[in-house]
This record gives C-alpha cells, sequence and structure tokens, in this order.
C-alpha cells in the first residue's frame, strides 16, 4: 500500500479578492431566513437571496454564478451555517466572528427554582426532566431551561 503523505492544515494569510463581488449575510428573525446580498466589487448591490438552511442559498449562488473563487465558497458555505445556526438558537450572528455559544450546563449555574412538585430525589434534577415534570412554573424559567437544553444539542452536534 502506498504511503499517503499528511500535510498540517494552516490558514492561507492572504485574503483574495473573487473578481465577481462579495456576499454580505443577515437574518431576517421574522421570517427565520438567512438573508445573502451579493455586491459587485464596487459595492453595487445584485441580487439578494433568501433561504432556511445554508445549503438552499449556496446552491442558489453557484447557479447564478456568482463566485470564481474556491476560496469564496468555502468561506460562503461556513458562513452561512454559522448564520443558520445564530437564527435557530437565537444567538447574535456577525459576519466574520465566532459565535458567541453558551456554556454547557455543567459549567453554567442553573437559576433557582422554586418547586411546587416535590422531585424525586433518587433521580438527579435536570433541565430536561424539571421542564418535563412542570416543576419550573415562570416562563423566563422555562425559556432559560430551553435554550440550555438547545445549547447542549447544538455542542453535542459539533463535538
Amino acid at each position: 500500500m502506498p504511503e499517503v503523505e499528511t500535510i498540517q492544515a494552516k490558514e492561507n494569510p492572504e485574503k483574495t479578492k473573487d473578481n465577481r463581488g462579495f456576499f454580505v449575510i443577515n437574518m431576517d428573525r421574522n421570517t427565520s431566513e438567512v438573508v445573502l446580498e451579493h455586491h459587485l466589487p464596487d459595492g453595487r448591490l445584485t441580487k439578494v437571496i433568501r433561504g432556511k438552511n445554508a445549503k438552499s442559498i449556496y446552491d442558489t449562488v453557484i447557479r447564478q454564478g456568482l463566485i470564481s473563487r474556491f476560496e469564496t465558497a468555502a468561506n460562503l458555505g461556513s458562513e452561512l451555517e454559522k448564520a443558520v445556526v445564530a437564527l435557530r438558537n437565537n444567538l447574535t450572528y456577525v459576519q466574520e466572528t465566532e459565535l458567541p455559544m453558551m456554556t454547557s450546563t455543567r459549567q453554567q449555574e442553573i437559576p433557582a427554582v422554586h418547586n411546587t412538585k416535590v422531585p424525586d430525589a433518587t433521580e438527579p434534577r435536570s433541565p430536561r426532566r424539571e421542564l418535563k415534570e412542570g416543576i419550573v412554573q415562570n416562563r423566563q424559567q422555562k425559556k432559560k431551561y430551553r435554550q440550555i437544553l438547545t445549547q447542549i444539542r447544538v455542542d453535542s452536534f459539533f463535538a
């Protein structure tokens, strides 16, 4: 069996601009869509593409012939996916920056709960269990616990 070369990945220090233009990514929380604007190199807006997932948006970009460089395509796919994750998890999205991810529940202090039900002492308390059993009473606590559970799903997806 021939030996395969292993190459250490590293970022390209040069930022090469695509001669077909650049993209600006926004989110429309009212429609739960990512909004992609394509601008020519001189800054003129040429197209607005809306979609609910990254693949449908970048497939449309490719069909429209809006990119000419692999680096642009790779960066666009990554940024669109970040925007979709931010939109679905109610996070702030800023293009070309890391997402502000919440810490896991093991590191995060869970707010105190006023119990109207007595939880089973043999089973450890968890946000999922407390939501299911109706132990959490007020809306703010329910919202916070749902955010924690969503973040756990996101963390396990990226693990």
